[in-house]
């Protein structure tokens, strides 16, 4: 599992919001080239890889983007922004992000209780002007800590499924699988769509983080079952008004030594549109159970991960 930790830590520590992916999709591209697979570059960034031929194989999917930032005023110090992605505005004060191109500052308040981004701005305590330009990008930044195989990280919805797709793909020599690291999923699941259309898959699973309901004052139990960290792998039976497919839910639960039904998924991926494409095939949402503490604060377990890991190798035998 050194190869997960290592990956995760890794790609949680870049700045890659959405529509802004270049340093993250740089890394994984050329990982995957150091793996031997053929690799694409697609219109919107995503990075799909294979080999043999491309299309008709089984589809694994995570998208690599987070939430993020677009500068839209600079003035002295302070930088106003628009959010990229979905964001609860009253968590955002007194978070630190960094720009892809390294710089750092503060989010600060116009208000007591802000309502939308107009109400916020970045702090850098110096001339904004000479660190930044009009629609750079920024991401929230934290340490990634790991604490007895616990992982704890703003950036770890979604880059913990990436490093787990990572590892499947460094663990197979199979022709069976193509692999997809979309971008601008917060953005309407762009770079989704563009994957999904070249890749043209027989079947798809979708990747990502699921709510863990063991947090004070939840029971995490849903009619289905428990989505408790340490319960395995979830299968997301719906996403939204998207649901996964009932004979690829039940190869999943074949292949899983240890996994739990999730009945509504609040931390969907691109599957949303996997399911509605023209000529859509079968597709499945699974995922690790997350705590989500807010936007920008996740834990999971490193053993979850390695159950997702160990499924989806299985998943690849029987393609």
């Amino acid at each position: 599992m050194e190869y997960l930790k290592k990956k995760a830590v890794e790609l949680c520590g870049i700045s890659a919001p959405s529509g802004r992916e270049k340093n993250i999709t740089k890394i994984i591209s050329s990982e995957l080239r150091n793996m031997g697979y053929t690799v694409e570059i697609l219109p919107l960034g995503s990075v799909i890889a294979y080999r043999g031929e491309r299309t008709g194989k089984t589809m694994l999917s995570a998208r690599v983007d987070t939430i993020g930032f677009m500068a839209t005023y600079i003035e002295d110090s302070f930088v106003s922004f628009a959010l990229l992605g979905e964001a609860e505005v009253s968590s955002l004060p007194g978070l630190k992000v960094r720009f892809t191109n390294g710089a750092e500052g503060y989010i600060g308040a116009k208000k007591k209780n802000p309502e939308t981004a107009q109400d916020l701005f970045i702090d850098f305590g110096s001339d904004a002007s000479k660190l930044i330009s009009l629609g750079d990008g920024a991401a929230v930044v934290s340490d990634t800590e790991i604490r007895d195989n616990i992982i704890y990280s703003s950036a770890l919805n979604n880059r913990l499924c990436v490093s787990v797709l990572l590892d499947v793909a460094r663990q197979t020599k199979s022709e069976k699988v193509s692999f997809a690291f979309t971008t601008q999923s917060n953005l309407g699941s762009r770079g989704g769509m563009g994957a999904y259309g070249a890749l043209e898959p027989k079947e798809a699973f979708d990747i990502s983080l699921s709510s863990s309901g063991d947090l004070p004052g939840e029971n995490g139990v849903n009619t289905c079952g428990s989505v408790n960290t340490g319960c395995g792998m979830t299968i997301k039976l719906t996403v939204g008004a998207a649901s996964s497919d009932e004979e690829l839910v039940e190869k999943v639960e074949r292949c899983c030594d240890k996994s739990v039904r999730e009945t509504i998924g609040t931390m969907g991926g691109d599957i949303r549109y996997f399911t509605s494409a023209n000529g859509a095939k079968p597709s499945c949402a699974i995922g690790i159970p997350a705590r989500k503490y807010s936007d920008f604060a996740y834990s999971a377990s490193l053993e979850d991960a390695k159950t997702l890991r160990d499924t989806l190798l299985k998943i690849i035998e029987e393609a």
